[in-house]
């Protein structure tokens, strides 16, 4: 009795089972989409995403309901897997985050939030800083692309520009600093407003490595499009440097002239130095 008991019971189960899985098989696009807009909300979002990927897989491209499904599906399934792909890189497991933003900006490309989460994801993993890069100019450029996340757009491309710098002071890695800044400028262009930082890197690295002349058109590069009210002393300052390292002395003076030391004096006190040398 017991064991025909026993076996009554898990036939139940295994029908119970089955009967769910035929269930949720069954359910329209629409209604996957509303159950997983319910899990959101509920802050479910590892229960939630999956539901928004299968009602795009089941979603019928000829059919008018079914497409207002995948545009819902697409826009709201993007900002689940950013929310997942959060909470999923501050777990410490960086790798499932970044297949998670992936598949956020597959979703919806617009979304500025995958963008980012892309790049810290990257940065997270550590192998790969001209990628990281390259997602933080990608998450720039989204987010300049609505009021809402507008204002978010510098600090990406600092943020971005920041690599450059890093190997630069804190590593002295000058050949990667170059690779970095070169990098920058390619996502970026030449002409975008915040060149003459990635360009400067570029030139002090180059002239650490004794390339000055190479570094003269860069550093010159840098100091021309210098935007009002920059702190310019460090960038006149390697111009001079790079001058006078090639026996370019009056345009070094030139350029240690324009140094102010307004705020951070040792610049004015390096240059004045110099200049008295030359002047020998």
């Amino acid at each position: 009795m017991l064991k025909f008991t026993t076996q009554l019971i898990t036939f139940a189960l295994l029908f119970a089972s089955s009967v769910s899985l035929i269930a949720q098989e069954d359910l329209s696009p629409a209604k996957l989409y509303n159950n997983a807009l319910a899990k959101m909300k509920e802050k479910a979002y590892e229960e939630a995403f999956p539901m928004f990927e299968e009602a795009l897989a089941k979603a019928d491209t000829t059919k008018e309901n079914d497409l207002k499904v995948i545009r819902l599906a697409n826009r709201n399934g993007a900002s689940c897997a950013y929310r997942l792909g959060s909470a999923t890189r501050k777990g410490g497991d960086h790798a499932k985050a970044l297949e998670l933003f992936e598949k956020g900006i597959a979703m919806n490309p617009d979304y500025f939030g995958n963008y980012l989460g892309k790049a810290q994801a990257i940065e997270g993993i550590g192998e790969d800083k001209i990628a990281a890069l390259n997602a933080y100019v990608m998450a720039g450029d989204m987010a300049a692309k609505s009021e809402k996340t507008m204002k978010q757009m510098p600090k990406m491309y600092s943020k971005a520009q920041r690599f450059s710098s890093s190997a630069y002071v804190k590593a002295k890695d000058y050949e990667q600093s170059i690779a970095l800044a070169d990098a920058y400028l390619a996502a970026r262009g030449e002409e975008v407003n915040d060149a003459y930082i990635a360009n400067y890197y570029k030139a002090a690295s180059l002239n650490k490595m004794d390339k000055n002349e190479d570094a003269l058109p860069v550093i010159q590069a840098s100091v021309a499009a210098l935007p009002e009210g920059e702190d310019a002393d460090k960038y006149h300052l390697l111009h001079g440097i790079v001058n006078q390292i090639l026996g370019n002395n009056d345009a070094a003076i030139e350029a240690y002239s324009m140094v102010k030391g307004e705020k951070n004096e040792k610049y004015k006190a390096a240059a004045q130095s110099r200049i008295d040398a030359l002047k020998q």
